[in-house]
């Protein structure tokens, strides 16, 4: 205030007038009115308060911000904690396993910032100290997958005009594949660890995972009697985790003879006295996901059996037979069976083993000295056998051939000299 006089400075974007939202273009007019009104206390006119009503909502809150104009409790601007439990109830259309990441990208957002954190204060500056934060204490691909979701909450902000552009959205979120975290697990090591399991369930869960490829444990806890053909050998894996993409949603593959023990002793201590089954009734039954962490679980088991734990405890079992099912069947195969892609399998399945050094190995030729004492390759001695046969073969062949040519050649005899010769012809200088 200069004088007695309000002095409202305002910024229009730079831009051409005709490509300029028109709630912008009377901006100048419509707020001299309301700083005329508050500087003489009259009354605002009918039609600016129109127009300051049809405005968006990340426009409301600059006005308020100049004390231009009050905001209506709806219109204020939502916290953090709020505004993102908001989001995450809305999404009635995910999983209850996308909720659960959504409440960890939550718990990492109001750890960070704060409940009470007004979200159009965050700013892009604010975001990557958000994410170096998270990369603290968590890895760079989880950090990734908690950006990821951000995105998706303050995108949904943008769209309802709440603010006016996304903080987070310069952050990357692509998952990557980390090789130093893959693992190749043995069939004798699985084998060993489930000879320490303690009942016929968890017995079927490691082997689900190492000898069916099944994700863990989202496709094992929805398997039932009825997706199991003992006579066919079939089993029907449902596949929540890619139901969403067209075709998706229900794979076949082989019962595994590997397998297909632990599915008859799970089978006939399910059964009733009549040896049957519900067909609707769930695989595993007692150790659900609700009932502990099953990883925590599977690593006491692992240390029972004296192994040593892995990372990506179960992930690595399915990459380990994928490996084995590219090698035994080829990659359409075995791509169709675990459900994914050649593209996926590479990337974040496929191991090189023990086993692919020791085929290479054996396909090394052996070295052996020949009579000059250097080593050579039995390829190489073959080779040089056959050389020498054929060079042999040759020299006989050009004697022959010069004998009859003395016979028949009138530039021959004691008067005439072969131009070869003369390479092993010493000339003196006189």
């Amino acid at each position: 205030m200069k004088g007695g006089c309000i002095t409202a400075r305002w910024h229009l974007p730079r831009r051409d007038a005709l490509t300029c939202p028109l709630e912008f273009l009377g901006i100048p007019v419509r707020a001299s009115g309301l700083v005329t009104s508050l500087e003489t206390g009259t009354n605002i006119a009918p039609r600016t308060v129109e127009w300051a009503q049809s405005l968006s909502d990340a426009l409301k809150k600059k006005l308020a911000k100049a004390d231009l104009i009050q905001l209506d409790a709806a219109t204020e601007m939502p916290q953090l904690e709020t505004f993102v439990n908001a989001w995450i109830t809305s999404r009635t259309e995910v999983k209850e396993s996308s909720r659960l990441v959504y409440g960890r990208a939550r718990n990492w957002l109001v750890k960070f910032f704060g409940k009470d954190r007004s979200i159009d204060t965050i700013t892009a500056g604010d975001a990557d100290d958000w994410k170096r934060y998270m990369l603290q204490d968590i890895g760079k691909n989880t950090a990734r997958k908690m950006s990821g979701v951000a995105k998706q909450m303050f995108r949904y902000a943008v769209r309802k005009q709440l603010i006016e552009e996304d903080p987070f959205t310069d952050l990357p979120s692509a998952v990557g594949s980390n090789e130093k975290l893959r693992r190749f697990i043995p069939a004798a090591v699985i084998d060993r660890i489930i000879g320490f399991a303690p009942d016929a369930e968890w017995r079927l869960i490691i082997a689900l995972a190492r000898y069916g490829g099944l994700r863990t444990p989202s496709e094992t806890f929805r398997l039932q009697w009825k997706d199991v053909n003992f006579e066919r050998g079939r089993i029907f894996v449902t596949e929540p985790e890619v139901e969403h993409h067209d075709g998706r949603g229900l794979r076949e593959m082989p019962l595994f003879p590997e397998l297909r023990p632990y599915l008859e002793d799970a089978f006939n201590i399910a059964a009733d006295k009549n040896g049957c089954v519900s067909p609707d009734r769930h695989i595993i039954g007692t150790h659900r996901p609700t009932s502990g962490n099953l990883s925590t679980e599977f690593h006491r088991i692992i240390r029972r059996a004296g192994e040593e734990s892995w990372p990506r405890i179960f992930q690595n079992l399915r990459a380990s037979r994928q490996t084995e099912l590219e090698k035994q069947h080829g990659m359409k195969a075995a791509c169709e069976w675990l459900g994914n892609s050649p593209k996926v399998a590479n990337r974040h399945y496929l191991t090189v083993t023990e086993e692919d050094f020791g085929r290479a190995l054996e396909l090394t030729p052996k070295l052996t000295p020949d009579i000059t004492g250097q080593e050579v390759s039995e390829q190489d001695r073959v080779t040089t056998t056959k050389v020498s046969l054929a060079r042999k073969n040759a020299d006989s062949s050009t004697k022959n051939g010069a004998a009859k040519q003395n016979l028949t050649t009138p530039f021959s005899g004691p008067n005439w000299t072969r131009t070869s010769d003369l390479h092993d012809v010493k000339v003196s200088k006189t």
